[in-house]
């Protein structure tokens, strides 16, 4: 006999407290309560914290980007460039983007980056917490037994 078996013998042997399973199952639903609250205020709080840090970027996007008063410029290059052939169409597009992306890579500060990342942290627990979970067939079980 080691020495845990010599420990155990000398326990005293009482029976379980009538009602004790509930009141373990009905703890564990208590602490598991408080964490979908926590984490449903957690992701609150970070989606209004990015949205607040990212409500800039539409019009810092739109004051960045320089766009033409009309199309009637783009459709004459459009049609000098078929003229000239496919070699200017392509380097035209290629400048227009190149410009397109410098632009609003200068539109975006940190600040947007972290709301964005934010907004994104608080989707993912959002969903998360939408996603169905198995609940154990002894959770069930002492869901009526009293304190």
């Amino acid at each position: 006999m080691d020495k845990m078996e010599h420990w155990l013998a000398r326990l005293p042997s009482e029976p379980p407290q009538p009602g004790l399973a509930g009141r373990i199952v009905r703890q564990v639903r208590k602490r598991h309560l408080r964490h979908v609250r926590l984490r449903i205020g957690v992701s609150a709080l970070l989606a209004a914290m990015g949205a607040w840090l990212s409500a800039p970027l539409p019009g810092t996007i739109v004051q960045a980007v320089a766009l033409p008063d009309s199309g009637i410029p783009f459709v004459i290059r459009l049609v000098e460039s078929l003229w000239l052939g496919m070699e200017s169409l392509v380097l035209d597009a290629w400048g227009g983007m190149s410009g397109l992306q410098t632009s609003v890579a200068n539109a975006i500060t940190p600040s947007i980056v972290l709301g964005l990342a934010a907004l994104a942290l608080s989707t993912i627990l959002a969903i998360e917490q939408l996603l169905p979970r198995d609940t154990p067939d002894w959770a069930n079980t002492f869901q009526g037994e009293s304190l």
